[in-house]
C-alpha cells in the first residue's frame, strides 16, 4: 500500500539558465552498450522505445508525494529534505518547459524516483520491459531515462548530484512535451529531437561556449555525420563512436535552424508532424529548402572557418586557455604568440575533431598577446588579454 506523503514550503522555482552540468540523464534503450563519459560535456544515450504503451508498475515500494503539476513517487531511503527539494525541482522544471513550449503538459508528468541504483535497474525492467543487461547499464551510467511508449521518466537519485537535479527534469521533460505534441510513434529525426532537448536545457545561456567550438570542429571534419543519424537505430551506432560530441552538434544544428525560420515556428512544425505531417515537409515548408540542403550548407560554412577561441576565466596557474577548433583532423597547425617584446613560436597537432587545446599567461608579462594559428590552407587568430590577472 503507497503512502501518502504532503510535502509543505514548496513554492515554485526561478526559471533556470541550464548548462551542460549534469550527469548522464537522457534515455537508454536494448541495443549495444553507450560509450564511456568522456569529452566536454556528459555521457547521453538514446531511446529505443521497446515494450507496449500501457504503463506499468513496478515491485518496488515508492510513496506518492504531492506536487503542484506531477505525479512523483519516491523509493523509501530518500530524505525527507531531499523529498522536499525534489518536489520543488520538478514543479519548477515543469513550469520553465510548459513555458518554452508555450503549452501546459496534457496530463501530469509521471516521474517516479529510485533511491538506489539497484532499485532503478529493477524498476526500468518492471516498468520499461529493459534486458537486465539493459537494465545494469542504465543504473550505472545514468541519473534519469524517459520511456517515449509509456510517456514516463524515472530518476536515480543516487546517481542524480542534487545542483543538477533540475537540469536532469529539464532534458527529460522536454522528450516527454515533443512526444505530447508529435505522437509517441511519430517519425522525427533522432539528432533534431536530440538536439532540441540538449538545446532547450541549455537555456538562455546558450550551449556551452567549448562544447559549442567542439561542436562546430566535428561537423567540420565529419560533415556527414547527421546523415547517418536520422532514426534512433542510427543514432546509438554514431553515438558508440562519437560519444556526448554528437549531443552537442545535434544541438548545435537545431540552434541554427531556430535562427534561420524562428523560435515559433520549431515548435510549429512539431504541431504539424503530430497532425501527419513529415518533419522534412514541414521544415521545407518554412525554409524554401530542403533539409538536406540546409545541414549540406550549414557544414560547408564550417569547414571554412577554422576558429581560436580564449577563455575568459584563468585557471588556478594564473593562465588562460585557448582552443583551437575546425582545422583539419589530425593536423600539424603552426602556433605564434606575439606581444609586446615577445614572441613564441611552435608546432601543435590536432585531435581527431580537428581541436588542440593550449594555455598561455603564468610565465609572460602581463599584457595583450595576439594568438595566430595557421595550416597548410587556413589561418585563425584571437587576442589573448592576461593584464587583469
Amino acid at each position: 500500500m503507497k503512502i501518502l506523503l504532503k510535502v509543505t514550503g514548496v513554492g515554485a522555482l526561478a526559471l533556470l539558465a541550464l548548462v551542460f552540468v549534469f550527469r548522464s540523464d537522457a534515455s537508454a534503450n536494448d541495443g549495444p552498450t553507450c560509450a564511456p563519459t568522456t569529452g566536454f560535456i556528459p555521457q547521453f544515450c538514446i531511446n529505443v522505445p521497446v515494450g507496449t504503451s500501457v504503463r506499468r508498475e513496478t515491485t518496488v515500494p515508492l510513496s506518492t508525494v504531492l506536487t503542484v503539476r506531477a505525479d512523483v513517487r519516491v523509493e523509501s531511503g530518500i530524505p525527507a529534505p531531499e523529498v522536499v527539494r525534489l518536489a520543488t525541482s520538478v514543479d519548477g522544471a515543469i513550469a520553465r518547459i510548459e513555458q518554452v513550449f508555450d503549452r501546459p503538459f496534457t496530463v501530469k508528468p509521471r516521474i517516479l524516483v529510485f533511491a538506489t541504483r539497484a532499485s532503478f535497474a529493477r524498476a526500468t525492467q518492471d516498468l520499461f520491459g529493459y534486458s537486465p543487461e539493459t537494465a545494469a547499464n542504465v543504473a550505472a551510467s545514468y541519473g534519469g531515462v524517459f520511456d517515449a511508449q509509456t510517456l514516463t521518466i524515472a530518476v536515480s537519485w543516487q546517481s542524480t548530484p542534487g545542483a543538477n537535479l533540475s537540469s536532469l527534469l529539464a532534458h527529460e521533460l522536454t522528450h516527454l512535451a515533443t512526444r505530447e505534441i508529435v505522437g509517441q510513434s511519430a517519425t522525427l529525426p533522432a539528432w533534431f529531437e536530440e538536439g532540441l532537448a540538449a538545446k532547450i536545457q541549455a537555456g538562455a545561456t546558450g550551449i556551452d561556449a567549448d562544447a559549442q567550438l567542439a561542436a562546430r570542429s566535428l561537423l567540420a571534419n565529419a560533415p556527414h555525420t547527421l546523415d547517418t543519424v536520422t532514426t534512433l537505430a542510427e543514432w546509438h551506432k554514431v553515438y558508440a563512436k562519437l560519444g556526448v560530441g554528437l549531443y552537442a552538434v545535434s544541438a548545435e544544428v537545431v540552434n541554427a535552424i531556430e535562427t534561420q525560420i524562428g523560435h515559433g515556428a520549431i515548435f510549429a512544425m512539431l504541431a504539424e508532424v503530430g497532425s501527419g505531417a513529415r518533419f522534412e515537409d514541414a521544415y521545407r515548408a518554412r525554409a524554401g529548402e530542403g533539409l538536406d540542403e540546409f545541414i549540406a550548407h550549414f557544414t560547408r560554412d564550417l569547414a571554412l572557418t577554422p576558429t581560436a577561441q580564449v577563455s575568459t576565466a584563468f585557471d588556478v596557474n594564473g593562465n588562460l586557455g585557448w582552443t583551437l577548433g575546425a582545422f583539419a583532423a589530425n593536423s600539424d597547425v603552426r602556433v605564434t604568440i606575439t606581444g609586446k617584446s615577445y614572441d613564441l613560436a611552435f608546432t601543435v597537432r590536432t585531435d581527431g575533431t580537428g581541436m588542440y587545446r593550449g594555455t598561455f599567461g603564468s610565465t609572460a608579462p602581463l599584457g595583450t598577446y595576439t594568438l595566430t594559428a595557421e595550416s597548410a590552407k587556413v589561418r585563425a587568430t584571437a587576442t589573448i588579454d592576461t593584464a587583469s590577472r
